[in-house]
């Protein structure tokens, strides 16, 4: 049996999240995770949580301990609830998969923006630059989205 399935009726298991990367700001964050071979990085903009609802409030409460595991569940939580629905359509789970190399590490990606709408945490899907989100700054860049990057 796969990962894919549960023992007792062989249906569809929930999605799993695996955390790539995430960038600490002082007022946003960038995170990118995966699921079932696919990338998804989230953009959040304290500027774009203003307004009613207190979500710039909740955003900067998960800054000062986002390294204690609790509060990044919580957070995980805030910010991949929004896109959930969408990241459900874009990697639908499959009956058995396996990953490639390619797959894991030129994965087919998507990016999203959070916003406040109306007091209630809401998204917009951006198109996805590679230049933008994962560019090599350097020669020397080992960071495993660079695509210069060689394998040893």
């Amino acid at each position: 049996m796969d990962q894919t399935t549960n023992e007792s009726n062989f249906a569809p298991s929930v999605y799993g999240f695996s955390i790539q990367e995430m960038v600490i700001l002082e007022h946003a964050i960038s995170y990118s995770m995966m699921s079932r071979n696919t990338r998804f990085v989230i953009e959040i903009a304290a500027e774009r949580l203003k307004g009613e609802g207190g979500l710039i409030d909740e955003f900067y409460q998960f800054k000062p301990d986002i390294g204690n595991p609790d509060i990044f569940c919580d957070f995980e939580t805030w910010a991949i609830d929004p896109i959930h629905e969408r990241v459900q359509q874009l990697a639908p789970i499959p009956i058995s998969t396996s990953t490639s190399l390619l797959d894991y590490y030129d994965p087919v990606t998507y990016v999203f923006e959070l916003y406040n709408d109306g007091g209630i945490l809401n998204a917009n899907e951006l198109p996805f630059d590679p230049d933008i989100f994962w560019k090599c700054q350097s020669e020397s860049c080992h960071r495993y989205q660079c695509r210069k990057a060689t394998f040893v």
